[in-house]
């Protein structure tokens, strides 16, 4: 399955954050859940807490760790792909305009 451009969480980002790391549809993982919710419900309510408490602890987790790189002065701002390729079709763009101008 291909994963969904849609992976906004919709009660404690359980279903999202893990179809995200396994690159699966999270519409398919929430289906999986409410089966498995259906099925056995203490186990499902049990898992999906643990997972909840787990997400949430190494969000909080790395968003310190960014933090700390924020204040010790490691946060070079890298230009993103797209960035990086408009800047590329600008250089070569004002090169096409210098060369018909010759």
């Amino acid at each position: 399955m291909s994963p969904s451009t849609d992976i906004t969480p919709l009660l404690a980002g359980v279903c999202s954050r893990f179809a995200s790391m396994l690159h699966f549809n999270v519409w398919a993982l929430r289906a999986v859940f409410i089966i498995l919710l259906l099925a056995k419900t203490v186990l499902a309510v049990i898992v999906y807490g643990i997972l909840a408490l787990l997400f949430h602890a190494v969000g909080r987790y790395r968003g310190q760790q960014a933090a700390d790189h924020d204040q010790a002065g490691g946060a070079v701002s890298r230009p993103t792909a797209y960035s990086e390729r408009i800047s590329d079709l600008d250089r070569r763009f004002r090169e096409w305009e210098q060369s018909l101008r010759k």
